[in-house]
């Protein structure tokens, strides 16, 4: 036993690793995604027990895979998160139909426009931190998925005691340059003011909100998977999607496409969109954005640092081994 012991002590610890564009930031890395079978602890298995199923080498499959083996808890996922994000769109999307309202009816004057603008900018803070909560645990319960395969759905809510506090300002970060946005918005229509200052702003605010949104993901990435210290975080966030520019704007759109089409979908049919949300939507809208994202990070990463990446991983017996210590 005190040989078996030694044996566990001497095996190697996490390894501190450097992102490529983060130089001189100290990363460390837990489980990655350069080998899905990496990620399930699928790895390595005793010889007198029965080997797993293969595991598919494509993201999409990786993608279809993870819906089939979890499609249950993932549903569940989803409700909650729909139940998280509902103040947020109701609120917003009773702010547009009342503005839309008012624009065609043509009897509210500017100022009561850009009031409501800022009404809607108001309402909108609390509706997004309530979405922060159910955002940590969404996108914990798939971070947990990723690296064991075997999440359960008590995983969503031991993910939002661990990750709310990110994730709060995360979503504060968000909630600000939405309503930056729609501030200037309402600001350059209703507001007398120099035309070209106004165009400035707004233009300046939109700009700020789509980088925000191309950085969100690298943002929720690092949380899940690394240790990174916050001025780094934010510099590989805003650099990362840029290493593969027309691949994170796909991913983007894609993930996001339930709420483009919220924007577009007929209002006679809009329950039958609602209804697919609620589903699945939010919940595979996420997976699709991790699994994705993370390959920009693998593509930084030199190929033999992800070759020493593979002990890392956390698994029940590693926690155990830990445990003894």
């Amino acid at each position: 036993m005190k040989k078996l012991y030694e044996a566990r002590r001497s095996r190697p610890k996490k390894e501190c690793y450097k992102s490529v564009i983060g130089a001189g930031s100290n990363v460390q890395l837990v489980p990655s995604l350069p080998h899905f079978a990496i990620i399930l602890g699928m790895d390595k298995t005793p010889e007198n027990e029965e080997k797993p199923a293969a595991i598919p080498s494509s993201r999409g499959k990786q993608f279809f895979y993870i819906l089939k083996q979890n499609w249950l808890t993932i549903f569940y996922v989803s409700l909650l998160y729909f139940v998280a994000s509902l103040p947020l769109l109701f609120f917003v999307g009773l702010s547009y139909i009342h503005y839309s309202a008012s624009l065609e009816g043509g009897s509210s004057t500017g100022e009561q426009l850009f009031s409501l603008i800022l009404l809607t900018i108001g309402i909108s803070l609390p509706c997004f931190l309530f979405l922060s909560i159910g955002a940590a645990g969404a996108y914990g319960y798939f971070g947990e998925t990723l690296q064991h395969n075997d999440a359960g759905f008590s995983s969503f809510w031991q993910s939002i005691k661990k990750l709310w506090l990110p994730f709060l300002l995360l979503y504060f970060a968000e909630w600000f340059f939405f309503a930056f946005t729609l501030f200037n918005y309402g600001f350059y229509l209703y507001v007398d003011f120099s035309a070209p200052a106004k165009l400035a702003f707004l233009i300046i605010s939109c700009i700020l909100l789509f980088l925000f949104a191309l950085a969100k993901p690298y943002f929720i990435l690092q949380i899940l998977f690394f240790k990174t210290p916050f001025i780094s975080l934010v510099r590989n966030a805003l650099l990362l999607p840029f290493t593969r520019l027309f691949h994170s704007l796909s991913t983007l759109f894609v993930s996001n496409l339930f709420y483009v089409l919220f924007l577009f979908w007929p209002m006679g049919y809009l329950f039958i969109l609602v209804v697919l949300y609620i589903i699945f939507g939010g919940a595979v809208s996420i997976l699709f954005s991790l699994l994705f994202n993370f390959s920009s990070l693998e593509k930084n990463l030199p190929k033999e640092q992800l070759g020493r990446l593979y002990h890392v991983g956390l698994n029940d017996s590693l926690g155990e081994e830990e445990s003894i210590h």
